[in-house]
Parts: structure tokens; sequence; C-alpha cells
């Protein structure tokens, strides 16, 4: 629930399989959960994994395949935790079942204000975020950044400095990646955010809407940021929106495509919750051909593909 936004939570329950069920059963002090099924307790009782959750005719695999990715972590399905609140009964499940039905339905107060059922799923999500919540994705943005230019070892040119967003699901977060970028560079910076649609970034100025598979208007670019957007995108598109960025930078820019690893791991045409899977080795493959400069950097939860304009 914490996750997306509708209460703080004090402990986290875990369902985990294979490798990470034998880690916690290293790592962990084995406990007796309400169930009368075994699971392995970490973090003074704070974090309990086990190898199943909820009830018995939920399976593991499923539950784990089919979860929500928030931020790279999965999550099991909003549909799901309603099942099991309503299955308990208790009077706090039943409070928690009013906040996921409001949350499901679109409506009621979270993060910075109403919810507005004329959004998609995904940006209501990032629209029941606390302030809070969203400076911590900032953060983490922050560092991603930070650790690319170090990488590049590309000279930062004078203020200001020229920088597109490709996709932003929140309107928060737009002064937030301004900072964040002035913070870094130690420079000036005129940004200009582009997105499919608009409508969840009314008002904040510098937004323009855009498809960034058709080229990007007001370059060239110093840097370009494009953070989990491939995976919105279906894979025969995907590589005009890599192309666009590039021929969009001044030579010695950097377009920075932060991917999660579930984007390029996964096997298939989509990743569990519905969107494209992204072929990165095809998409590298293509750089080689066209002699596109690029860096791979490790992120936390997957990598940063950063192509430098010569």
């Amino acid at each position: 629930m914490a996750a997306r936004g509708l209460r703080d939570v004090s402990d986290l329950d875990i369902v985990a399989r294979g490798r990470a069920l034998e880690m916690a059963k290293s790592l962990g002090k084995p406990v007796q959960a309400q169930s009368g099924d075994t699971s392995y307790s970490l973090a003074g009782g704070k974090i309990e994994i086990s190898d199943r959750w909820g009830p018995v005719e939920w399976n593991t695999d499923q539950l784990i395949d089919t979860a929500d990715i928030i931020d790279g972590v999965r999550f099991v399905k909003i549909e799901t935790v309603m099942q099991d609140k309503l299955k308990h009964g208790r009077e706090k499940d039943l409070k928690d079942a009013e906040l996921i039905g409001r949350y499901m339905a679109g409506i009621g107060e979270q993060g910075s204000g109403e919810r507005n059922p004329g959004l998609s799923e995904y940006h209501q999500h990032y629209a029941a975020l606390s302030d809070e919540e969203i400076a911590a994705r900032i953060a983490a943005k922050k560092d991603e950044f930070a650790a690319v230019l170090e990488a590049s070892t590309v000279t930062v040119g004078k203020s200001p400095i020229l920088i597109a967003v490709m996709g932003c699901p929140d309107r928060r977060m737009t002064p937030l990646h301004q900072k964040m970028f002035e913070d870094v560079l130690v420079k000036t910076v005129k940004m200009t955010t582009y997105d499919i649609t608009t409508d969840h970034l009314e008002g904040v100025p510098g937004v323009v809407e855009h498809d960034v598979t058709e080229p990007l208007p007001g370059g060239p670019y110093d840097f370009i940021l494009a953070h989990v957007l491939l995976r919105f995108i279906e894979e025969d598109q995907q590589w005009y929106a890599i192309f666009n960025s590039y021929d969009a930078l001044k030579p010695g820019g950097v377009a920075i495509h932060v991917l999660d690893e579930q984007d390029y791991a996964t096997k298939g045409d989509v990743i569990p919750n519905g969107y494209h899977t992204v072929p990165l080795e095809k998409w590298k493959d293509k750089m080689r051909a066209l002699d596109m400069e690029y860096i791979e950097v490790p992120v936390p939860h997957g990598v940063a593909l950063a192509i430098i304009r010569k």
C-alpha cells in the first residue's frame, strides 16, 4: 500500500522463491506466521519472508510473475491485496480495503491532492505519492545522472546548459528535475520536458506535448534524459526514440536512457505489467553499425545507456 501512496507501513511481507528464498532462510530467523507456515524474520521482525502469501489457492509463481512493477520492484497486484484484506475482515483490513477501493476508483485525497480519474492509472499512481516519495525518486535519479556524468568524462559547456527530458509522470518532478541538473552540473540549466500527453503536467512551464518517436524540436541539447521510457513504446518504434535523442544533441552531448533490468532481461514481447520489453542488444548492435558512441553505466535497478554525440 505504501508503494501506491495509500498509507505508511511499519513492516513488509515478502513472498519469495528460488535463490531469494534460500537467501532468506540463511539470513533470517525462522518464525511461525499467522497462517501456521514458517517464515523468516529480518530487521527485528519488520520484514517477514515466506514462500507463499495470502490464501492457499494463490499460486506463488503467479503472484510474482503477474506483480505490478513500481520503480523496479515487484508488488502484488492491488486487486489481490484487496481480496486479501476482505478475506481477513479485521477492522484495520476493512479500513485498508476502503482506501484501496477509493484508489481503484480514482477518488479521494492522496499525495499532493485529489486523484484525477481522467488521468491514466500510471499517472494516477504518481499523483497519489507523497511529496517525500517524489523527492526520493528524484534523489535516485540524481545519483544516476551523477554516475553517468562521471563515467562519460564529457566536458560540460558554459551556462545555460540545454536539457531535454523525455517523459515525466508527475508535475512535481519538473522543478525537481531542474534543481537536480543544476546541483550536479553546477551550472544554470534551461530545460524542456516532452511528453506524448500533458494533462498530468498542465500549467507547468517548459512542457511541450510531443511524441518522442518524432524528431525532437528545440535542440541541439547538451543532455537528454529518458528515464525508464522505452518500455512505454512499442518495440518497432523504440529505435526512433533512441536515434532522435542522439540526433538532437550538440557535439559532445549525451543522451541517457535509464532501463530497469526487467525491461531488457524479460524474454518475450512484454514485461509482466503489460509494457514492452526493450531488445537492448539489438539497439546496441544498431548503434555500433552507425558508429554511435555509447557507454553502459550500472544503476541500482538496471543500466543507464549513455549515447555520446561525436
